[in-house]
């Protein structure tokens, strides 16, 4: 696994990342988001209030 898989990015270990700001910025720039309103959110992320999601 590479670190710039989603799949290490979701990884269990990385949850503290997933808390970050920077985190949320990238997700939202790399299209993720969108992606997962559209297609249904993975196991560790969520939509939240307004525009919000959060990633445990």
């Amino acid at each position: 696994m590479e670190p710039g898989d989603v799949a290490y990015q979701l990884a269990p270990s990385m949850g503290p990342v997933r808390q970050t700001a920077r985190f949320k910025s990238y997700v939202r720039a790399a299209g993720f988001v969108d992606y997962w309103k559209a297609n249904g959110w993975p196991g560790l992320c969520h939509p939240t209030t307004g525009d919000g999601f959060a990633c445990n």
